[in-house]
């Protein structure tokens, strides 16, 4: 019986292997002899899904938001940079922006 810790580094090796290999999950067990499922649990297990598409990490970034003037928003993060936008912005803009900024 393998221990938790080369069961750990067996499936690493497979779910950073299944990344590159830029098969679908399905396709990659195929090809390696592995249960979808299992390949599905170590993949969350590490935070390494994304699918079956490329794996993009989500990154929550604090924002803060405050009015600047009666025409203008401001998004302000705790690193420094600013950006200034006018306040008939899109919200299905502004959050496809913030999708884009992770």
């Amino acid at each position: 019986m393998k221990t938790l810790e080369s069961r750990r580094q067996y499936w690493h090796e497979h779910v950073v292997a299944w990344q590159c290999s830029g098969l679908n999950r399905a396709a990659y067990c195929r090809e390696h002899g592995l249960i979808p499922r299992q390949l599905g649990y170590w993949v969350r297990r590490t935070g390494a899904d994304g699918g079956d598409v490329s794996a993009d990490t989500l990154t929550l970034v604090p924002v803060r938001v405050q009015p600047v003037r009666a025409d203008a928003l401001v998004l302000q993060n705790g690193q420094g940079w600013q950006l200034t936008l006018p306040t008939t912005v899109s919200t299905e803009w502004l959050a496809a922006l913030l999708r884009g900024l992770t």
